[in-house]
């Protein structure tokens, strides 16, 4: 899903969590896998602002489990 900027408030921080709801959505129905490279280019920001990101999907309240092996992906949880 691609966030459609003629909706998107010129605010920062509504653009962010904009930007982390659609983050959080993508990783949870997709399995593929993304360097910050290509989510930097979907969602126009740079680099730095998609490891911000990142970061704070994996942190508290949020708690999305990523996992970093050349790109960014959901971590999958093996059954026994």
């Amino acid at each position: 899903m691609v966030l459609d900027r003629s909706v998107m408030s010129d605010t920062a921080p509504v653009r962010r969590a904009l930007r982390l709801a659609d983050m959080m959505q993508l990783f949870r129905t997709d399995d593929g896998a993304y360097t910050v490279d290509e989510l930097a280019r979907r969602y126009g920001v740079s680099e730095r602002t998609v490891q911000r990101d990142l970061a704070d999907l994996q942190d508290e309240p949020i708690r999305l489990p990523l996992v970093l092996r050349r790109v960014w992906s959901r971590m999958r949880c093996r059954k026994l």
